[in-house]
Order: structure tokens, then C-alpha cells, then sequence
């Protein structure tokens, strides 16, 4: 007998992000705080990188920034994105979820002209990836 899993409600989903009701977990708070809607004038800030945010691959900057300032949040990032590509969303509401965090950006087809991103859920994919890879990266360099 196959077990179905239980596809969340938007709702539920949303308050996944939110680690008591009203403050953000580590996704929530990447998602909310770092890809505001100054993230390219944040990355020029704190890394001297002057980006447009349509450039592939410029939100890894961000990235870049949250692991270096919060490592331990970003591998539960990661980790956190896990959970939410395996609770049975669609793409649709994914993108609902993004609006309802007021992100301004995620790696997603309609931000970055990148043929390697054709849905959102490949998006999230994108950035729990980049996320463990900067992660791991870091550590190395401290060793």
C-alpha cells in the first residue's frame, strides 16, 4: 500500500516560514530580508560587485553574502527548501508564496533568461544547491 502524501495548503505553507508565527525562519529570512528589493544595491554595498538583477546568475551574490554572514541559518536554509519542494507544490504556488513574502527575487524563468531554470520548483532547486555549495566552500576555506 502506498502511502499519499498530503499536498499543504498555501497557508500552511506560508506559515512553514515563520518559526512562531511572526518571525521569519532561515528560508523566510533569505527569501525576505536578503532578496529585497535593493538586493543589487546590497550586493554592490557589501561585496564592490556592480550587478543588474536580469544578469544570470547575479543573485549567487546574495547568496554569497547570507552564507557569509549567517552559515549555520543558510545549511538550515537549505535544508528548509527541502521540505518545502517535497510538500507537493506546484509551481503556481510557489510563486504565490514568493509574492506573499514580498521577495523581490528568487531564481525563477520570468527573472533570469536562463534555459537551465524552467520552473520555479528548478529555481528553489537552484538556490538550496548554491546554497550547500557555498556553504561547503566556506568551510573548506577555513580549514
Amino acid at each position: 500500500m502506498t502511502d499519499k502524501v498530503r499536498v499543504m495548503t498555501r497557508e500552511e505553507l506560508l506559515a512553514t516560514l515563520y518559526s512562531d508565527g511572526t518571525s521569519r525562519n532561515a528560508l523566510g529570512n533569505l527569501l525576505g530580508a536578503y532578496f529585497n528589493n535593493d538586493w543589487d544595491v546590497d550586493v554592490k554595498d557589501e561585496l564592490g560587485v556592480d550587478i543588474k538583477q536580469l544578469d544570470p546568475g547575479a543573485w549567487k551574490h546574495v547568496v554569497t553574502i547570507y552564507v557569509r554572514e549567517n552559515k549555520e541559518l543558510a545549511r538550515k536554509a537549505a535544508d528548509e527548501i527541502d521540505q518545502l519542494l517535497g510538500s507537493g507544490m506546484r509551481d503556481e504556488d510557489l510563486e504565490w508564496l514568493v509574492k506573499e513574502l514580498h521577495t523581490d527575487f528568487v531564481p525563477r524563468p520570468k527573472h533570469i533568461e536562463n534555459p537551465e531554470f524552467k520552473t520555479t520548483h528548478e529555481g528553489f532547486e537552484a538556490l538550496r544547491d548554491e546554497l550547500r555549495r557555498q556553504v561547503s566552500d566556506l568551510e573548506n576555506s577555513q580549514k
